[in-house]
């Protein structure tokens, strides 16, 4: 026997208005949420940090002498730069899956464990704030980065090399953030406000 959706009435006679439905079943409703998030989380990361991994290989690995060391002909210096850009992809894909991989780990306790995620969707301004101090702790490693010089073919050719301790803080700490990115929930509209506490930040029996 298929049973009715249990619904609470606006009062004790069944034609005093209509049926609204118990906070519970709001809950089931909403059980698109969490993967809606989910891809929004993943398609954010992966744009910003797949950039940025590119960006980051490159710096770190583009000098004069790669870009103008001697080469015998036009086609080998041809072949060169193919095979320089093969490796630095291969970099920046390295890069790219194992920050994945590390802020995926670090975000599993966080989106598994009721209390932990209904947490971090009720606060989501921390997400906000780590993506802004990770972009500017990520930033802080270049301005507190040297310039070294180095011996090539050609002569002396200056490179400059990023604080390497608040690159990798800087970059795991936008990486999380954005992973884990939600909208404040005191930042929306009053309606919303209450349809996402009532489906998100609510622990509801069974």
């Amino acid at each position: 026997m298929n049973s009715a959706p249990e619904v609470l009435l606006d009062g004790n006679d069944p034609q005093s208005g209509p049926a609204v439905e118990r906070p519970a079943t709001r809950a089931r409703s909403a059980g698109w949420v969490p993967w809606v998030l989910l891809l929004g989380e993943f398609v954010v990361t992966a744009a910003v940090m797949g950039v940025l991994s590119v960006v980051v290989v490159v710096q770190l690995t583009l000098t004069p002498e790669a870009i103008f060391g001697e080469f015998d002909n036009i086609l080998a210096w041809f072949v060169g730069r193919g095979v320089d850009a093969t490796v630095e992809a291969v970099a920046a894909g390295l890069v790219f899956v194992s920050t994945g991989l590390i802020v995926g780990l670090l975000g599993l306790p966080i989106r598994l464990i009721g209390p932990r995620r209904r947490a971090w969707l009720g606060n989501g301004e921390v997400t906000v704030a780590g993506v802004v101090v990770g972009t500017l702790v990520t930033l802080s490693a270049y301005i507190f980065g040297d310039w070294a010089a180095a011996q090539g073919v050609n002569g002396t050719y200056s490179y400059y090399t990023p604080s390497l301790l608040p690159l990798v803080i800087g970059w795991l700490l936008l990486a999380l953030s954005l992973s884990l990115l939600a909208w404040p929930a005191r930042w929306m509209p009053a309606p919303a406000r209450r349809w996402w506490v009532e489906t998100q930040l609510t622990k509801h029996p069974g």
